[in-house]
């Protein structure tokens, strides 16, 4: 269930990265900044928690290190596809970096917090 769930969760942050621009909701300059940059944070803290629970049941060598790395390298690639690929949208190093500190605190609940507690 959490292998689907998983795949899911990416494609849901595929679409919403490569949708069309017009799409999107017009807000004010600041009100768009703030809230577009939360949005990534939570995206790819979710993110993180559903791969790791999709990848709980597999034993592996440095398994953290590869789920991090896979959420980075997807946050860079959806980042990417977005100012090629997408209409009316540019990718942007800060959506890249809330995309990341995002993970960077999807660690620290799932280490630190009972109720998200994962064990690698």
């Amino acid at each position: 269930m959490w292998k689907l769930s998983a795949i899911i969760y990416f494609l849901f942050i595929a679409v919403l990265h490569l949708i069309h621009g017009e799409s999107i909701p017009k807000l004010s300059f600041a009100d768009l900044f703030q809230l577009d940059k939360l949005v990534h944070l939570l995206l790819f803290l979710g993110a993180y928690l559903v791969l790791v629970k999709a990848m709980q049941q597999y034993s592996f060598k440095n398994k953290r290190f590869y789920i991090v790395l896979t959420c980075f390298s997807y946050a860079f690639l959806m980042e990417y596809m977005q100012s090629t690929l997408a209409a009316n949208r540019s990718g942007d190093v800060l959506d890249f970096v809330a995309d990341s500190v995002g993970v960077i605190v999807a660690i620290y609940l799932s280490s630190k917090i009972a109720f998200v507690r994962i064990n690698y």
